[in-house]
């Protein structure tokens, strides 16, 4: 990921790595909407209500996690590398302390979204999405090997966990590009007659903390279930304390389609430090899917 936004042949990359670095990030943007992710963060912000001072303290809680994981050793099975015998790296680099009073003294990256895509006045005119509370590109691996249980102890290897189900969803964009999770959290919910409580460890992707909020919020409102997904029962309470227990996406960074692999490993070791029988790892892709 550090070779964003331009990807070269390894010939090419000796060459152009020569040259100086032009301070920049690249826009991400959906070829479904013409909208970069930041836009879309904003537009679902102002849709549903949501705060920057919500997303800020829930970026916090995602830094404090993480730090509190890596110094409690809670993390080196996951994320210690060795060539050989020696130890080439046992940490997630780089993760500084952070708090909510620093948090919210971040500009935001678009302050004039609602001006852009005549929404008019807003109640977030100054902008929900900083560095701080969204996932940062970062450098980053991880494997998950699945297979049958047979096949696996035939290689002698022991499997970590089983997968019991899964859902695939996806919706219409323009409206709610980055509400994918709630839609298959809750297809799955039902589809297996769960409720929230019998979860023990949940991994969701956290592409922004902003939109972490907004599947909460959806998760836990009766009426959003029943309007758009046609589900009468409800599930229980699910809270920011509940989820991501060891950190998100927001703390140790978003290396694109490795982040995926990440959450299920950390599902599969916290399945087994804390003895829970269910786990639950969603993440979101590009176009409203998940």
């Amino acid at each position: 990921m550090s070779d964003l936004p331009v990807h070269l042949r390894e010939d090419l990359t000796r060459v152009y790595t020569k040259f100086h670095h032009q301070e920049g990030i690249p826009k991400f943007k959906d070829f479904t909407t013409g909208r970069t992710m930041i836009d879309e963060c904003e537009l679902m912000c102002r849709l549903h209500r949501v705060s920057r001072s919500e997303a800020d303290e829930y970026a916090a809680l995602s830094y404090t996690r993480a730090i509190e994981a890596q110094e409690k050793n809670l993390l080196t099975d996951r994320v210690t590398i060795k060539v050989d015998a020696d130890v080439i790296a046992d940490k997630d680099y780089p993760m500084q302390p952070t708090s909510l009073d620093v948090l919210s003294k971040l500009n935001a990256v678009s302050t004039d979204f609602s001006k852009k895509w005549g929404l008019g006045n807003s109640p977030n005119k100054f902008g929900t999405v900083t560095a701080g509370n969204s996932s940062k590109i970062a450098d980053g691996g991880a494997v998950v090997l699945i297979s049958s249980e047979k096949k696996a102890l035939d290689f002698g290897y022991q499997p970590l966990a089983t997968i019991k189900d899964y859902v695939t969803t996806c919706h219409n964009p323009e409206n709610d590009f980055l509400g994918g999770s709630v839609y298959a959290i809750a297809k799955l919910m039902k589809k297996n007659r769960l409720k929230f409580s019998d979860i023990g460890v949940w991994e969701i992707h956290e592409a922004f903390a902003a939109q972490i909020v907004y599947t909460l919020k959806c998760l836990n409102d009766e009426h959003f279930l029943q309007q758009n997904l046609n589900i009468s029962e409800s599930f229980g309470k699910l809270t920011p304390n509940d989820i991501n227990k060891c950190g998100g996406t927001l703390a140790f960074g978003h290396p694109l389609s490795a982040t995926g692999s990440r959450l299920i490993n950390m599902a599969c070791q916290q399945l087994k430090l804390k003895n829970e029988k269910y786990a639950i790892v969603c993440s979101c892709a590009t176009g409203g899917q998940v």
